[in-house]
């Protein structure tokens, strides 16, 4: 019995010692982190301009992605030391240090900086809109044969340093592959974006899918310019929540078609110019009785206005929305805040196939008939009576 209090005692000790330890041997702070379980040896958790970060494999250090990333975009050699980071044999490029990064930039922090036994290197992702947390792209990060990814941390940061690649003519130019490169067709809709004050920083390429975070810093952003409001946008999640366009959560899911298309119409109601929606026009579409109940007026009103117009398979609602895509209507509307009276011009684009495709079964869970309030599904848009349903014909036509 003695000996049985004892092992008890020491356990209690250990964990103690351990739950201390961990709170005092690190200097990071972590603000956000989620896990995936990894499978295969090669398990890619995450991706930056075309570039995945691999687990299930010790040759997949933290280190070797930020290699792998500069040797395939830019055909340098990385070197890691004390003092930072450098270019090997190759005095066209250098690492400069820099305290405002942008995505693909490298985050790196000393084993002193960490206040653990190792350093750690990772890829800026994205920062947030406002610029007070940055989110990684990394490998090495796991736990209980989980990969971490999307880990956010406040900046800057207290033991991070940043490093941007330099050359002769300033920002090298990188080898991205077509999906992160702006379409042809798209190309005015994002430069026009610039001007209308609707720019959002896309670090996962163009032609990928949306995230729900970006799309609502997107909608707050044409709210503001429809609006004359020169509010700065601090939590565009929060915003876009208390604005009845997007409700918050799950900021990094895609968000899909017939969520934009709510959210557009709502955008057009805040601007007095949603028409009333007719849902005979969605007998168009073959795949009409797969829109969600919460989403059919806005669908009916995209269609009306032009704004949307399906693609070959029909509305697809359950289907991704494409960065360009999204900012091309957000520039359409802003541009012509009345799509009622005037449609625009069908653009027709090759279908694009995004990586993050969310299952309709998600949405599923919001057919709850149509009660007086509807509950939110899995991180999808406010769904209450009021919710116009709404989708935007963009993934072979915008519009």
């Amino acid at each position: 019995m003695k000996k049985r209090s004892l092992r008890i005692l020491a356990m209690t000790l250990c964990l103690l010692l351990l739950l201390t330890g961990a709170a005092t041997a690190s200097n990071e702070t972590i603000l956000g982190i989620e896990f995936v379980p990894i499978t295969g040896t090669a398990f890619a958790v995450d991706t930056l301009n075309g570039v995945n970060a691999l687990y299930g494999n010790s040759a997949y250090d933290c280190t070797e992605l930020v290699r792998r990333y500069y040797k395939t975009l830019y055909g340098v050699n990385v070197l890691f030391s004390d003092s930072g980071l450098r270019v090997k044999d190759n005095t066209a490029y250098w690492f400069e240090k820099t305290d405002t990064p942008v995505p693909g930039d490298v985050l790196y922090a000393t084993s002193t900086a960490r206040g653990k036994s190792y350093s750690h290197a990772a890829l800026l992702k994205y920062l947030s809109a406002d610029g007070t947390r940055a989110t990684l792209i990394e490998q090495n990060w796991s736990w209980n044969n989980q990969a971490a990814y999307e880990r956010e941390i406040p900046w800057p940061s207290g033991c991070y340093t940043a490093y941007t690649l330099r050359c002769a003519s300033g920002i090298p130019a990188a080898k991205l592959s077509q999906a992160d490169t702006v379409s042809e067709w798209a190309e005015s809709y994002v430069a026009e974006a610039k001007t209308l004050g609707l720019t959002v920083e896309i670090p996962d390429g163009w032609q990928r899918a949306i995230t729900r975070e970006r799309f609502a810093y997107l909608l707050v952003a044409a709210e503001h310019a429809l609006t004359g409001s020169t509010a700065a946008i601090t939590d565009a999640s929060l915003e876009a929540d208390s604005l009845g366009l997007l409700s918050a959560g799950q900021d990094k899911a895609a968000v899909t078609r017939e969520a934009v298309a709510t959210s557009l119409t709502r955008l057009l109601q805040l601007a007095g110019t949603a028409p009333a929606a007719d849902q005979t026009v969605l007998s168009r579409y073959p795949d009409a009785a797969d829109i969600s109940a919460w989403a059919l007026d806005g669908a009916a009103v995209m269609t009306e206005t032009g704004l949307m117009s399906g693609t070959e398979e029909g509305f697809e609602p359950g289907e991704t929305m494409t960065a360009e895509q999204a900012v091309a209507l957000a520039v359409r509307i802003c541009e012509n805040p009345s799509p009622a009276n005037v449609i625009s011009p069908v653009l027709t684009m090759a279908k694009m196939t995004v990586n993050a495709r969310q299952s309709d079964s998600v949405f599923d869970a919001i057919e709850q008939a149509a009660e007086a309030s509807r509950a939110k599904s899995a991180g999808e848009l406010i769904t209450t009576d009021s919710a116009v349903g709404m989708m935007i014909g963009l993934s072979h036509a915008i519009g």
